[in-house]
């Protein structure tokens, strides 16, 4: 009895013994004895998260006001906004209104030029400030103002399609959709070298067709998710507010860069103080969708 039972104590001993030993080898080769889920953040050589892939554009609500559309024209712009998300959501990868909510990103954007006068004033701001927009400019103004086009291009800023002769593109044939996108892509590739991969369709006008002919030259259509209805309400306060007070992260703003947009050149050094004070960073449209602003 008493040699069984040393025998037992004998081989209690060696489990015990073995099982340090494991422990202490693992322990000396770096092997995780319990490793990490997958779910587990990777981090790069600062410690800071690396993204696996870009976070998903969101579709945020249309936001901005003015105090000088009549009845009609709130009720019709109710309407398109309801239409323009609708589509944003049933074409992810085609119509944009709005970027990714994760990051505290926006995207200055302005339509309607080039012009002689106010779009240089932007660029001016734009310089003073280090910050970076994207002008969707007219393709039947782009020669006349060519070197605008050029400086815009040249100085970082994305140099992208209005279409060429600013008609509502939902109303016209394949055809001339067409037309409207190619000639305003010769005469901005003239200009800057480069083909513009995305179209704000003029007045946002935009239907399956339009979203159809566009994607068929590889080119995707970029709307807006905050109007600063710069055109209606021109009070550099007024367009300010529009922005500052509706600001979320992944807004696309709508300003306009032609002529008669000298409040909207006023305004601009407000928002941009106002949007770097509440700790936004203003990118260029490709950066905050992670898109091709250019084809090869």
């Amino acid at each position: 009895m008493k040699k069984l039972l040393l025998v037992v104590l004998i081989l209690l001993c060696a489990v015990i013994l073995g099982v340090q030993a494991s422990e202490l080898i693992k322990q000396d080769t770096g092997e995780q004895i319990n490793p990490p889920s997958h779910d587990v953040t990777t981090t790069g050589p600062n410690d800071e998260p690396e993204k696996v892939e870009s976070p998903k554009p969101t579709v945020l609500p249309i936001l901005g006001v003015s105090d000088y559309l009549t009845d009609e024209q709130v009720k019709n712009m109710s309407e398109w906004r309801e239409v323009a998300a609708k589509l944003a959501e049933q074409n992810p990868e085609l119509v944009f209104c709005s970027g990714p909510a994760d990051r505290k990103m926006v995207c200055l954007t302005f339509d309607d030029g080039p012009d002689a006068k106010i779009t240089p004033q932007i660029l001016d701001t734009l310089k003073d400030y280090d910050v970076k927009a994207s002008f969707f400019f007219k393709g039947n103004r782009v020669r006349k103002y060519r070197s605008v086009v050029s400086r815009a291009f040249n100085e970082g800023h994305l140099v992208l399609s209005h279409a060429y002769s600013h008609q509502e593109l939902d109303k016209m044939s394949p055809d001339d959709i067409d037309r409207e996108i190619l000639a305003a892509e010769e005469a901005i590739a003239g200009a800057t070298g480069s083909k513009p991969a995305l179209i704000r369709p003029p007045f946002g006008a935009v239907n399956e067709d339009v979203i159809n002919e566009a994607a068929k030259y590889s080119s995707r259509l970029i709307l807006w998710s905050i109007d600063t209805l710069d055109w209606s309400h021109k009070d550099r306060n007024h367009i300010a507010r529009n922005v500052l007070d509706n600001v979320r992260s992944g807004d696309i703003i709508l300003m306009h860069s032609d002529e008669d947009k000298g409040e909207t050149a006023a305004a601009l050094p407000i928002i941009i103080e106002g949007l770097q004070k509440a700790g936004y960073q203003m990118v260029t449209l490709d950066q905050m969708l992670g898109i091709d602003a250019y084809k090869e």
